[in-house]
């Protein structure tokens, strides 16, 4: 007999997997207790309807880990240093967005539909690593690793998205070897663009 958290959590699976695929509107609460196996006021008395349950799915990333994927954009020393942060930022961020994909191509989707629900992946990962990268940029002008006309919002903007981009429409992370290929790749050419 399954327990009511193992419930939950086969109907957040399920209705995960679905309005990734198909964005809220496409998806009924009848299609999601079909998937999980359950009645349909299970999903009402669990997550009070499909709106919120679609909240709770839009909500999933843990701000602590976006932390710390920002954590290795500490200070550089010099350049070398500069490259080897960018690197190890790019491979942590590539492998957050990859493992919660599903929930990423929920916002996706949600902005694309411009659908009006209060979650945000500009609040949830984007915004934090926009952040944590200008940080980084002004910290290397500093030492003189960055040029002094650069626009950092602009170069933070570029990094992340391209990094978000690869992994969600381009499959990066599948496979272990292209991935820190792609990093190695986009911190030699983040360094350049901005040095």
């Amino acid at each position: 007999m399954q327990t009511i958290e193992n419930k939950k959590n086969n109907i957040l699976v399920n209705a995960i997997q679905l309005f990734s695929q198909k964005g809220y509107e496409g998806v009924s609460v009848r299609e999601i207790a079909e998937a999980s196996d359950c009645n349909l006021a299970a999903i009402s008395y669990y997550f009070g309807g499909k709106e919120k349950l679609y909240e709770v799915c839009s909500n999933l990333i843990d701000l602590d880990e976006v932390k710390n994927v920002c954590l290795p954009l500490t200070s550089p020393l010099d350049g070398e240093d500069f490259i080897l942060k960018i690197n190890l930022f790019a491979k942590e961020l590539g492998r957050l967005i990859q493992k919660h994909s599903k929930v990423i191509r929920i916002h996706i989707n949600k902005f694309n539909a411009q659908e009006n629900f209060n979650t945000d992946l500009e609040e949830t990962i984007l915004g934090p690593c926009y952040k944590a990268v200008r940080d980084f940029l002004n910290e290397g002008l500093k030492i003189n690793v960055v040029r002094n006309d650069i626009n950092g919002k602009l170069q933070a903007r570029v990094l992340v998205s391209l990094i978000l981009s690869e992994v969600i429409y381009h499959g990066l992370g599948t496979n272990e070897e292209n991935f820190e290929k792609f990093s190695q790749e986009i911190s030699q050419s983040f360094a350049k663009a901005v040095a």
